[in-house]
C-alpha cells in the first residue's frame, strides 16, 4: 500500500504557510505566495531525507574529526512544469546536488469542458535506480502525475518514488495510489475533498500554475528586464485570487501590453491565447498604461494547426512599437480606465475587432438593389478601402446601385475585381445574395411558374 504523509494531519509551520498560500488577502503579495510555495518545497525536502540511505563519513575540522552522517546519494528532483518551478526549488534548496528533470503536461481541451493530459516535453537524466522526487503544487484529477511518471520510465526504471504537492483532491490521492507502483510515498500539504466538473480543487489556492509561473519569472527578471508569457484568456478576466495577482501586476506598472492570438496558434491547443509583455523598466511615456492589440483575426488557417503569417507578426510589431490606438485593433488604455473596469484585462472589452450589426434595407430586399448608405458605412469602407465601386456597380438612382447588366451570376463578380483581396470579393459576394434578387422578383418567377404548371396539367387533363 501506498503511503500518505498529510501534513496538515500534524501541528508545523507547514501550516502556516499552506494558510498564507490560501489567504486570498495574501495573494496580491507576489513575492511571498512564491516563496511560500518554496518554503513548502523546503520543507518536504527536509522531511524526505529522513527516509533516504545515509553513510557513516569524518569530517575534519581545524581542531579535530567529527563523524557524521552524510546521504548516502542525492535524488533527482523533477518538476511538471510550469506550475512546479517554485516548489521545485524548494526542494533542491536542500538537495543542492541533485540532478533536475522536467516534463511539460498540459491539458488538451475538447468540447463541454472535457480535457485530456498530454506530455509534450521532458528532460532528464538517467533513472535507472535511483530515487526520484516528483513535484507538482496541485494533484487534482492526478491524471498529470500518473503521466509525468510514466513518461519517466523512459528515462529508467527508479528505485523510489516520492510524489511532493501542496494541495490534492480526494479524488486525485487515490487515482495516484491506485496508478503509481508500491516503491512510491505521496506527501501532501492537505487534502481537499471537493472537486469541479472542471478539476478544479476547491477551495484550493486558486491557479497556482499561472499565477506561480508569472511571478516566478517577474522574479527573475533584473530592474530592467522585459519578458512575454503565453496565458490562457482566463487568466485576464477571472476573480478570487487571480484578480488580486492582477491587480499587484498592474498597479506595480509591470504590465506594458496584452496582445490577443489566434485560436489554435498551439499543438494540441485549440483555444486562443493572450501575450503578456512584462516591462520592469517601462518608458516614461508608456507608464501608467496597458496597450491591448487584438490580433485573433490574423492568421493563417491550417488543417491542424493555425499559424502567423509574416504580415500578420509584423502588424502586431508595428503597432507595439507605435504603441497607439488602431480601429479594430488596438488600444493604448490608461490605468484609471482598468481601476474603473475592476482590473478586467478582457481583450475585447478594450480593442474589440466585432463587426457592426448586419445592416438590412427593407426596400433594396423587396425591390432590389443595393443601397448607397450601405456601401458608403464606415465598416464597410474600411474592407473596401475606398475602392471604386462602379467595375461592379451601376447607379440606378441616388439610393440605389444595381449590379451592371453583364454580371449575370455570383461567380463572375470576382472577374470583374481583378487582384482585389478576397475581403472585398467576399463583400460584394454578400450582398449579390442579399439584394440580387428582390422578392418582388421571386414572386414575379413564382407566379410565371405557376402559369406555366397550369398548362402542363391542363395538357394532361386537370382543370
Amino acid at each position: 500500500m501506498i503511503k500518505v504523509h498529510d501534513f496538515s494531519k500534524t501541528n508545523s509551520l507547514y501550516n502556516n504557510f499552506l494558510a498564507q498560500l490560501r489567504d486570498l488577502k495574501v495573494h496580491s503579495d507576489r513575492m511571498r505566495f512564491r516563496r511560500n510555495l518554496e518554503r513548502l518545497g523546503e520543507i518536504t525536502a527536509f522531511e524526505i531525507s529522513k527516509e533516504l540511505k545515509f553513510e557513516e563519513s569524518n569530517v575534519y575540522t581545524e581542531l579535530g574529526v567529527a563523524p557524521s552522517n552524510i546521504i548516502k546519494e542525492q535524488p533527482v528532483v523533477a518538476t511538471i512544469l510550469r506550475a512546479g518551478l517554485p516548489l521545485h526549488q524548494g526542494v533542491l534548496n536542500y538537495f543542492d546536488n541533485s540532478n533536475n528533470c522536467f516534463i511539460s503536461a498540459y491539458r488538451k481541451h475538447s468540447s463541454n469542458d472535457l480535457f485530456d493530459v498530454e506530455i509534450e516535453y521532458l528532460s532528464s537524466p538517467n533513472l535507472d535506480d535511483k530515487v526520484v522526487i516528483l513535484t507538482d503544487p496541485m494533484i487534482a484529477s492526478g491524471a498529470s502525475m500518473v503521466l509525468a511518471y510514466k513518461a519517466l520510465l523512459k528515462k529508467g526504471m527508479p528505485r523510489h518514488i516520492h510524489v511532493v504537492g501542496v494541495i490534492a483532491s480526494a479524488e486525485g490521492i487515490e487515482y495516484v495510489r491506485k496508478n503509481m507502483p508500491e516503491n512510491t510515498t505521496i506527501w501532501i500539504g492537505a487534502i481537499d475533498e471537493e472537486m469541479t466538473a472542471q478539476s478544479y480543487i476547491v477551495p484550493g489556492l486558486g491557479d497556482a500554475g499561472d499565477l506561480a509561473f508569472i511571478q516566478h519569472m517577474i522574479a527573475s527578471l533584473n530592474a530592467e528586464g522585459k519578458m512575454g508569457v503565453v496565458v490562457p484568456h482566463g487568466v485576464l478576466f477571472r476573480g478570487s485570487s487571480e484578480k488580486a495577482i492582477r491587480k499587484g501586476i498592474l498597479e506595480d506598472d509591470l504590465l506594458e501590453a496584452v496582445i490577443g492570438l489566434p485560436s489554435a496558434l498551439f499543438y494540441g491547443t485549440g483555444i486562443p491565447a493572450a501575450l503578456l509583455i512584462i516591462n520592469k523598466n517601462k518608458p516614461v511615456e508608456r507608464k501608467g498604461k496597458v496597450l491591448f492589440i487584438n490580433s485573433e483575426l490574423e492568421y493563417q488557417e491550417g488543417k491542424n494547426q493555425n499559424k502567423l503569417r509574416d504580415e500578420d507578426i509584423q502588424h502586431i510589431i508595428d503597432v507595439y512599437d507605435a504603441y497607439e490606438d488602431e480601429k479594430r485593433y488596438s488600444k493604448v488604455v490608461e490605468m484609471v480606465e482598468i481601476r474603473e473596469n475592476d482590473y478586467n484585462l478582457n481583450i475585447r472589452r478594450y480593442a474589440d475587432t466585432s463587426p457592426p450589426p448586419e445592416q438590412f434595407d427593407v426596400n433594396a430586399v423587396l425591390g432590389g438593389g443595393i443601397p448607397v448608405s450601405e456601401v458608403e458605412d464606415e465598416y464597410i469602407q474600411e474592407t473596401l478601402k475606398g475602392m471604386d465601386v462602379s467595375c461592379v456597380f451601376v447607379r440606378r438612382d441616388n439610393e440605389y446601385y444595381d449590379f451592371k447588366p453583364e454580371i449575370e451570376t455570383k461567380e463572375q463578380i470576382r472577374d470583374h475585381l481583378s487582384d482585389a483581396d478576397q475581403s472585398v470579393i467576399t463583400q460584394f459576394e454578400r450582398w449579390w445574395d442579399k439584394y440580387r434578387v428582390s422578392l418582388h422578383e421571386i414572386d414575379v418567377q413564382v407566379k410565371e411558374s405557376e402559369e406555366v404548371m397550369k398548362g402542363y396539367l391542363k395538357e394532361l387533363g386537370y382543370e
